[in-house]
């Protein structure tokens, strides 16, 4: 699945304006093990597309 999107900048702003948020009141806006997770699945669609599209297990390198 490829998602194309064109308009960058409401992306981009509304992680600005969390992490602003964030630095203001030190209340993190996620999550650590939702970051990580979604770390994890960037990281494996990377790693399966360089693979030729073999499936990649999310539950390694823990």
């Amino acid at each position: 699945i490829q998602i194309k999107s064109t308009d960058t900048y409401y992306a981009f702003k509304k992680q600005l304006v969390s992490y602003v948020n964030y630095l203001r009141s030190g209340i993190k806006p996620f999550p650590w093990n939702e970051t990580y997770e979604l770390m994890q699945l960037v990281a494996a669609g990377i790693e399966s597309r360089d693979k030729g599209g073999i499936k990649i297990n999310l539950q390694e390198g823990k």
